[in-house]
């Protein structure tokens, strides 16, 4: 779809898996976009340029968004909310965005300055000090916590260290998920 100026709208599938390259770069009359439950990764470039793209909604489940995904979306205005599930994070979200909630625990990893003109980033109060220590996060002007953000799931990543903070209520049970990696194959 690469290029297909007139394409304003998409029904993206259940099942579909990974979005490729460029699949839908430079389509400049797209304006919205809501990702099927079963993605779990959106390649380079693939809504890089889409000047009309105003919003955006990601799975839970989603594990990457590669380089420059959506760079020159200059329409995206609005907050970007990216799921617990993400794991990377190596795009800008246009010009504009002047707000991120990451609901993921563990912080994603960023590209390096891929993330521009972002003045907050909301992230849950249990991760904040995790969130101004990772690499990458300097470029926020301001990290915040978001109040009463328990997720019911926590994925602890290979080679990631979580620490649980007192201020937990005791009844606070989530579901673990743990991966790692052996020949780029995740369990």
């Amino acid at each position: 779809f690469d290029e297909c100026i007139r394409l304003k709208t998409v029904n993206l599938a259940e099942g579909l898996r990974y979005i490729n390259q460029y699949a839908f770069a430079n389509c400049d009359a797209l304006s919205a976009i809501k990702f099927p439950s079963t993605l779990l990764s959106i390649d380079s470039y693939a809504f890089q340029y889409c000047a009309q793209l105003a919003s955006v909604e990601f799975n839970e489940g989603l594990e990457e968004i590669n380089d420059n995904a959506f760079r020159y979306c200059h329409s995206l205005r609005n907050a970007i909310y990216l799921p617990s599930s993400l794991i990377t994070c190596k795009t800008s979200f246009g010009d504009y965005i002047q707000t991120i909630y990451s609901y993921a625990v563990i912080p994603p990893v960023l590209g390096n300055g891929y993330i521009y003109y972002c003045d907050t980033l909301y992230v849950p109060a249990m991760s904040l000090n995790e969130y101004k220590l990772a690499n990458g996060y300097e470029v926020f002007q301001n990290i915040l916590p978001m109040e009463d953000i328990l997720p019911e799931v926590i994925t602890i990543h290979e080679n990631t260290t979580l620490t649980v903070p007192d201020s937990l209520p005791a009844d606070y049970k989530p579901m673990i998920e743990m991966t790692y990696s052996r020949d780029d194959d995740f369990f």
